[in-house]
């Protein structure tokens, strides 16, 4: 994936911020990959759909509520991430369960990256 971000940035057919979902999520500018964000890993999230959209939301948000745009990408990353593996995905479940889950992620992630904060590392 880092070799396909770079040559999309190389041949200016990117956006100036880049989420990358998949089975490690890549948050990219133009100039480095900001964050790689692959845990927790729930396999069973890949064939339900909306998870993307889900993901989208989730980043929209935290934009509209102020935060940097490729710290928000990475939250929200974690976020999703985090409210998949709450709802303890199954093939058959739909997207609306993982939503339920967002807040309390979301809540986990935003405390962990405080309480991380004063020694240098990212949640």
């Amino acid at each position: 994936m880092p070799d396909l971000i770079k040559r999309a940035y190389s041949h200016e057919n990117a956006a100036r911020y880049l989420l990358v979902k998949g089975e490690q999520d890549y948050i990219s500018n133009k100039d480095e990959i900001i964050d790689v964000v692959n845990s927790p890993q729930e396999p069973a999230l890949e064939p339900i759909g909306g998870t993307g959209d889900v993901l989208t939301g989730i980043v929209s948000g935290l934009i509209e509520a102020g935060w940097e745009i490729g710290q928000a990408a990475v939250v929200a990353a974690r976020v999703n991430r985090f409210a998949g593996w709450y709802a303890t995905p199954t093939p058959a479940m739909q997207v609306a369960e993982i939503i339920e889950n967002i807040p309390r992620a979301l809540d986990l992630v935003i405390n962990a990256s405080e309480n991380l904060a004063g020694d240098g590392r990212k949640c």
